[in-house]
């Protein structure tokens, strides 16, 4: 088998058409990158506010199991909640503290619950603890 000597006429470099397509390769990829980042900074965003929400409900939990005058700790507790967390978009409160009164033998229970909706998402989340104190 005869090698061809070179020739000025062979193809020298790479065609549009291989250019093109290789520019909507990379267009792809980084548009794929791009929405990976943004779902990123929203579960991100998303983990702050569970986090905060599970730090303001502990909080409350604490208040109350340190026997602390529950309406004025209640109210406090509720504007820090609404001061950290967006309102929920179904118009549900967004803190709860519901009573189940106890009485010798069955202790005082308590359900604490948070509710916001994260910018975004048609979703309301929910954080909730139930707390049960004896009677002191």
């Amino acid at each position: 088998m005869r090698l061809q000597p070179f020739s000025s006429q062979m193809q020298r470099g790479a065609t549009l058409v291989e250019t093109l397509v290789a520019a909507v390769v990379l267009a792809v990829g980084v548009l794929g990158t791009a929405v990976l980042f943004l779902h990123g900074l929203q579960a991100n965003r998303s983990a702050l506010m569970r986090g905060q929400a599970v730090g303001l409900v502990a909080d409350l939990a604490e208040r109350l199991r340190a026997r602390a005058q529950p309406d004025v700790e209640l109210a406090r507790w509720r504007g820090q909640v609404l001061a950290t967390l967006p309102a929920p978009r179904d118009g549900s409160e967004a803190a709860l503290l519901q009573l189940q009164p106890g009485n010798a033998d069955i202790p005082d229970r308590y359900r604490i619950a948070v509710r916001w909706s994260e910018p975004g998402l048609a979703a309301v989340w929910t954080q909730s603890q139930v707390l049960d104190l004896p009677a002191p």
